[in-house]
């Protein structure tokens, strides 16, 4: 009596469900609190029912018969789906044993709700389920890897693209045996990291491929644990690419930006040397030969050089005034072939290799002469030694595969000019360098460092492309690429001869804000006969038009002026003045005129001298027919 006290007492205190039922009629005989509050049933509810009213049909189908359920043995745990109150489904898990209750053949049961749990390990599933899609699917690279030592657990396939190894290459691999990290004190500090924070973002470092060299990556990676080992998942993301083209652009902004600085200096700059310039003119003119008029010549030799080094500013900057004609390299490199003779050494070879059939392009032509010659110029100061300087056209055709290997590069017909030099070379260093503004290789005095900048400004500004190739000790070869046109090369202008009579007797208006160099131009103009009204912006130039009843016959005026432009107020002018012809002088373009603009604007850049400037003065009045 006492054990079956005791045995009552266990079996309604368990906070498990359990209930006793009858093997041949399934009815139930016993059933404790738990159950009636896992099921919903109170007491009495329970024992008028059978386990047929608790199991779904399929579940009723598996059931044992009667003596198998007698087996005097402990059954192993099932699961099944059971009818609560209410008609809902829970999943139990039932564990039984057959026991005699009353004298009759019974089941012992204990009955584990287990939907919660078997919820949870669902939804762990797919979680895994979703995690391994998105490891194997992500383009970024993902690896899991041991914290201590950095063996590779596992890799995804971005991860084996991006490096070039394959699955045998790494897994069970450490960090050291695969040369991975190209600076393995990183791993250790983004150990060092993790081990402190858990989490890491944005870690700069550079990993080595199996074969294409080294990348920039930023590594983003958190502490997990993994079967009792702590280790690292790790996302890298190859940021190389991105780096470059960060760079360009950043290279871009420092040369705009320099560029604005040069366009304004060299405007200052260019009125101080055309005052130079105009006043070596008229000294020389009333000086006899001897020791005052050679240093006369030699302040406009120094004059000359300035100016020269203005212009490759503005080149730089791309405020000169572009005027594209259409031509073809291989007659500008004959033409101009001499004049590069003269100024090569004779240990130094120059050889061109014209392309057959060349086609033409549309460039400004004093521009690509000047790159020519910088080009040139740089090979030659490459080999002080001597060497070879090798020139070649050919006409490249790029499809959409090489022009990707090139950033910014569209895929088109082009014409090739290269400049090949068996020179010094440049290191790596350099190369990155090279058209940075104002950087030189060459000795204080001995370079600007604009050369290369104008190169790039010209083949930037008519929509070509340039590709460097250098090797130390071996040479260096430029290559420029001008985007092929269709259009038939036009004749060239007939120069204007230094033999014809530059005097003349026409009214001139002149609009200067620069007093000094506005009375120069004045006293040049007067000098040879013309006929000069003069102020210093285009309020004062039109009142004084209004003022004066005969004839105006051109007007020079510079594009920079106080108040208004030189354009607005020639275009103002002639409204009244209809006939008037117009001479810009500039020492800064700008945006005053399009640098593509193919109307016949004359402008005269400063600083010029007494004859440039008498000279275009009389193509303005006398325009020079096109030759037939």
């Amino acid at each position: 009596m006492e054990s079956e006290q005791e045995y009552r007492l266990l079996f309604e205190s368990n906070p498990q469900p359990m209930w006793v039922s009858d093997c041949d009629t399934l009815k139930f005989l016993a059933v404790n609190e738990a159950a009636t509050r896992q099921y919903g049933y109170s007491r009495e509810e329970f024992l008028s029912m059978t386990l047929l009213d608790f199991e779904l049909e399929a579940d009723v189908r598996r059931l044992p018969t009667a003596e198998q359920q007698r087996t005097p043995r402990l059954q192993r745990p099932e699961r099944h789906k059971h009818k609560v109150k209410g008609g809902s489904l829970i999943d139990v898990e039932t564990t039984s044993r057959n026991v005699f209750f009353g004298g009759r053949a019974a089941k012992l049961v204990l009955a584990l709700d287990i939907t919660e749990r078997l919820r949870m390990e669902d939804q762990l599933c797919q979680s895994e389920e979703k995690f391994s899609k998105a490891f194997r699917s992500c383009p970024l690279a993902i690896t899991i890897t041991t914290l201590a030592e950095g063996r590779c657990l596992e890799v995804n396939d971005a991860f084996l693209r991006t490096f070039g190894h394959s699955r045998q290459d790494v897994i069970g691999r450490w960090a050291a045996d695969l040369n991975i990290w190209a600076f393995p004190q990183d791993r250790e500090t983004m150990a060092h990291e993790l081990f402190r924070s858990g989490r890491l973002s944005g870690f700069e470092t550079v990993f080595n491929t199996k074969s294409a060299g080294p990348r920039q990556v930023q590594l983003f990676a958190e502490r997990i644990e993994l079967g009792g080992m702590v280790c690292i998942l790790a996302i890298t993301h190859d940021v190389t690419e991105s780096k470059r083209l960060d760079e360009q652009f950043r290279q871009s902004q420092k040369m705009e930006a320099v560029g604005r600085l040069a366009g304004g200096v060299a405007h200052d700059f260019n009125n101080m040397l055309g005052i130079i310039l105009g006043y070596c003119d008229l000294t020389e003119n009333h000086l006899m030969a001897g020791p005052t008029k050679k240093n006369i010549h030699h302040i406009r030799q120094a004059a000359e050089r300035g100016a020269n080094l203005t212009q490759r500013l503005l080149a730089f900057s791309r405020n000169r005034r572009v005027l594209p004609s259409v031509f073809n390299l291989n007659t500008v490199v004959k033409e101009i072939n001499q004049m590069l003779y003269r100024v090569l050494p004779s240990n130094i070879q120059l050889r061109f290799q014209a392309g057959e059939s060349l086609g033409d392009i549309k460039a400004d032509l004093s521009q690509v002469e000047q790159v020519l010659v910088n080009l040139v110029v740089n090979a030659r100061d490459a080999m002080p030694t001597g060497g070879e300087i090798v020139i070649e056209t050919q006409n490249i055709d790029l499809d959409e595969t090489h022009a990707r290997k090139q950033p910014g590069v569209s895929p088109g017909a082009y014409v090739s000019l290269s400049i090949s030099d068996t020179g010094c070379g440049m290191t790596q260093e350099t190369m990155t360098r090279i058209f940075e503004p104002f950087y030189t290789t060459k000795p204080i005095g001995e370079g600007s460092g604009l050369g290369l900048n104008m190169v790039y400004g010209v083949i930037q500004e008519g929509g070509g492309h340039m590709i460097v190739a250098s090797e130390v000790g071996v040479g260096t070869t430029l290559q420029l690429y001008f985007p092929r046109i269709e259009e038939f090369a036009a004749p060239r202008p007939v120069a204007y001869s230094a033999a014809m009579p530059i005097h003349g007797s026409e009214t001139v208006l002149v609009v200067e804000d620069e007093t000094p160099l506005r009375e120069l131009i004045v006293r040049l103009l007067e000098t040879d006969g013309y006929n000069v009204l003069e102020c210093s912006d285009g309020q004062t130039a039109i009142a004084l038009s209004k003022r004066h009843q005969s004839t105006i016959h051109v007007l020079i005026a510079d594009l920079v002026l106080p108040g208004m432009s030189g354009r607005e107020a020639a275009a103002l002018l002639r409204e009244s003045r209809p006939e008037l012809k117009v001479l810009y002088i500039s020492g800064y373009i700008g945006d005053l005129i399009p640098k593509q603009s193919s109307d016949a604007v004359a402008v005269l850049e400063k600083p010029f001298t007494k004859d440039m400037l008498l000279s275009e003065l009389r193509h303005v009045l006398e325009p020079v027919p096109q030759s037939q």
